[in-house]
């Protein structure tokens, strides 16, 4: 699958389009009165007579239910319209039970995803459970009624991961099915009725037209579903909040971010539309503590990554000025949530995965001289085994000469992901990824591509994956790893403490951040 990478770029890489409702249900998805309808409702919506907006709504959601399952992007996108309306009369009973309908169907939606298509396909099909999904985040972000929203933030926090894991996720259930024949009739059955209650709305069936495949497909589900468990894949739902939190010792917390697209109407001037592409950020602490904190717009926090980039690759050889504006941005507002921890689990998304949270710094200490940071792909990386193997096995794919392989022989030096994916690594404890050139444009595409390769080599096996961050000089790369190597392999330390140690020994003899902070370790053994 040679364009895969490409792919993901495309998805990833343009998150402005969901502004503009991009992948939004098109106009022709509606049967032809709906679309009017629902149109006549958004520019009520529009125009501030939001009580006429709501009226329309309801009525086109009681109709789209009768011809489409409560899990069809369609029913979804126009209760994430309801939900506006309702939010903005200040129906807060009605708004809560609307979001919690959302977020029921988006979860059925991407189970459903998750069993009949690819790797590829579900992450295509994450694109349209944005919308609703943002809506959602958009109405957590502006109440400030936290107490009556925790059970609905804490089942966000919840799909977030589960989204966020789906790539893994997708790929560990196509293995399973491929190796049970059961498992793969079910499969094809979910599709075959999927399909048929397609073509039962688009021929305008009866609601007694829309049952029985929905009936069916729901049963091969379920059945699926129960047979995945046995074999330990994950299936929706499988994770709650407590069973997050119940991962955490005393003293640590996780902490999870997403973009979302906020949008907000001004009741006084509907004319007045906030749309903005947010970070918002999630704090689990081991007492149970869950805290949702909007980092604010993205654009702002991309700059301060740029910024803080670029003063790393233009004056490695130069004094080093601490850049205090992304830590402002994108520490200080959760600091509170942690301030009893000593080791933050962190997994975050888009330009934040561009930044070593660690080598960020607090007057003259930094961040990871506070806190032990251990850099996760998914929160689900929680419910792997902490181990810390006697003999750690690696295989190294990159541009540094003098890395070599201890697993079962070489791998040359530009392996492409499509040919990592196919790898069986399960007996490998570390791969390192050394190959990241100094980019400061368009960080966003750069750290999805980042992620994608560090889930793929998770997928094929792969316990942990050190990464560089940017293209750090030679000299100080040769020290890193002939420091990190020994601490492995001489002193037995675990992988977090050998990365920590090496990176404060170079920091010692080449102070400048660029020597030693972009070296990042991620996975289950992080």
């Amino acid at each position: 699958m040679p364009g895969l990478p490409a792919l993901l770029t495309f998805i990833f890489g343009f998150k402005g389009l969901f502004i503009l409702g991009f992948m939004a249900p098109s106009e022709n998805a509606y049967p032809s009165h709906l679309t009017m309808q629902i149109g006549l409702a958004r520019t009520f919506l529009n125009d501030g007579e939001f009580e006429k907006a709501g009226v329309l709504l309801e009525s086109a959601i009681a109709q789209l239910t009768k011809i489409f399952p409560q899990d069809d992007i369609r029913v979804l996108a126009c209760r994430s319209h309801f939900l506006q309306a309702l939010q903005i009369q200040k129906n807060r009973k009605e708004a809560l039970i609307q979001a919690e309908k959302i977020l029921l169907g988006v979860e059925a939606n991407l189970q459903q995803s998750l069993m009949m298509n690819s790797p590829v396909e579900t992450t295509f099909h994450l694109i349209k459970l944005r919308i609703p999904l943002d809506a959602i985040l958009s109405y957590l972000a502006t109440e400030d009624f936290p107490e009556e929203l925790e059970n609905l933030t804490a089942q966000t926090f919840c799909m977030i991961e589960a989204m966020r894991s789906s790539w893994i996720t997708s790929t560990r259930i196509k293995r399973a099915i491929a190796k049970n024949p059961g498992m793969k009739k079910l499969a094809e059955e979910i599709k075959k009725e999927t399909e048929q209650i397609a073509v039962n709305a688009r021929s305008k069936a009866t609601r007694e037209g829309l049952n029985q495949p929905l009936e069916k497909r729901d049963a091969a589900t379920r059945d699926l579903a129960r047979l995945l468990a046995k074999e330990t894949v994950p299936i929706l739902p499988s994770l709650t909040f407590s069973d997050y939190a119940s991962r955490l010792s005393p003293g640590e917390a996780a902490l999870t971010t997403c973009a979302f697209t906020r949008s907000r109407l001004d009741e006084q001037d509907p004319q007045n539309r906030y749309r903005a592409t947010h970070l918002v950020s999630f704090v689990i602490t081991s007492e149970g503590a869950l805290s949702a904190i909007d980092l604010g717009p993205e654009s702002l926090i991309e700059k301060a990554v740029s910024d803080f980039r670029q003063g790393i690759s233009t004056s490695m050889s130069g004094t080093y000025h601490p850049d205090k504006k992304l830590r402002s941005l994108v520490f200080d507002p959760i600091s509170h949530a942690v301030t009893r921890c000593s080791r933050i689990f962190l997994a975050t998304d888009d330009v934040l995965r561009m930044i070593p949270f660690d080598a960020l710094f607090q007057g003259k200490r930094l961040v990871g001289d506070r806190f032990e940071i251990a850099n996760l792909n998914s929160l689900d990386d929680l419910f792997a085994p902490r181990t810390r193997p006697e003999n750690p096995w690696f295989i190294s794919s990159g541009g540094v000469d003098y890395l070599r392989i201890a697993t079962q022989g070489f791998f040359r030096t530009g392996v492409t992901a499509s040919e990592l994916s196919d790898l069986d690594l399960t007996g490998c404890r570390l791969a390192v990824s050394c190959d990241q050139e100094n980019q400061t444009e368009d960080l966003g595409r750069v750290g999805s591509q980042l992620l994608f390769r560090r889930q793929v080599l998770q997928t094929a096996g792969a316990r942990a994956t050190l990464t560089s961050l940017w293209k750090a000089p030679d000299p100080a790369t040769r020290e890193f790893m002939i420091l990190f190597y020994r601490k492995l392999f001489v002193d037995r330390l675990s992988l977090r403490e050998a990365l920590w140690q090496s990176k404060m020994e170079v920091r010692e003899s080449r102070p400048h951040p660029g020597n030693w902070a972009g070296w990042v370790l991620t996975g289950r053994d992080a």
